[in-house]
């Protein structure tokens, strides 16, 4: 082992030691040593966590932290999980698309990790259909694109994201959908005793038309099949989809 190594610890054996102020785990003999300020900053960072829930996460699920300073006398490491997170973050950039995974849903905002960094999409940069429940339309574990559009400097580590900027929109792939086709779209939201918000792609929204009884079958959240019936700035599916 040596300094500026990245180790990953799984949840197994690792404890909190009071005394030492720390999180204590073990890598391939080596005695590994997370300190309380490295906790205590994962807290700070998000604002929506205790320090004991934070604490709690970690020795349930594990960490990913690079090596501060390897002690080869008493076959310790002291690790740092801010030190790679300052990378990961130096590396995101504004307006770049990024691969991630969505990491925690709320009411308003989810967070979808990319290389580590938690990045926040807010409800209205989430999709271009109207969503009102975001816990019903997305979930923990899914993959997700994201276009990065703001770093916070007043705020450590706090990044802003647009999962629909992320995807193409109506303009860009009109060619893929014809009238007659039949597709899959995802419920976001009532629109009224006849109609629905839903998504095609995240860059791609519509409105979905059905019958008194459709609509008393259909849920928030549902994925149901549709035909386009019409194609201009809008397509539709029984439903129209819009830039």
């Amino acid at each position: 082992m040596k300094n500026g190594q990245v180790i990953t610890l799984g949840p197994e054996g690792l404890i909190w030691n009071e005394e030492k102020e720390a999180i204590i785990g073990e890598l391939n003999g080596i005695r590994i040593i997370l300190p309380k300020q490295e906790i205590k900053f994962q807290s700070f960072r998000w604002g929506i966590s205790s320090f004991e829930e934070i604490l709690q996460n970690i020795l349930n699920e594990g960490f990913t932290a690079v090596v501060q300073y390897f002690d080869e006398d008493n076959v310790e490491a002291t690790v740092s999980i801010k030190s790679l997170q300052r990378k990961a973050y130096q590396g995101i950039h504004v307006g770049e698309i990024y691969d991630g995974v969505i990491e925690k849903v709320g009411p308003c905002s989810m967070y979808v990790n990319i290389n580590g960094i938690k990045v926040r999409v807010y409800i209205m940069d989430a999709s271009r259909a109207r969503v009102a429940q975001m816990q019903k339309i997305f979930h923990e574990g899914e993959p997700t694109k994201v276009k990065i559009y703001d770093k916070d400097s007043k705020f450590p580590y706090h990044v802003l994201g647009s999962r629909k900027d992320a995807y193409p929109g109506i303009k860009e792939e009109s060619d893929k959908y014809k009238i007659g086709q039949m597709i899959f779209v995802t419920v976001c939201e009532k629109l009224n005793k006849d109609g629905f918000w839903i998504e095609v792609t995240p860059g791609i929204a519509g409105i979905l038309n059905v019958n008194s009884f459709q609509s008393e079958k259909i849920q928030t959240g549902a994925k149901v099949i549709a035909e386009i019936s019409e194609k201009n700035l809008r397509l539709g599916l029984k439903c129209y989809l819009i830039e």
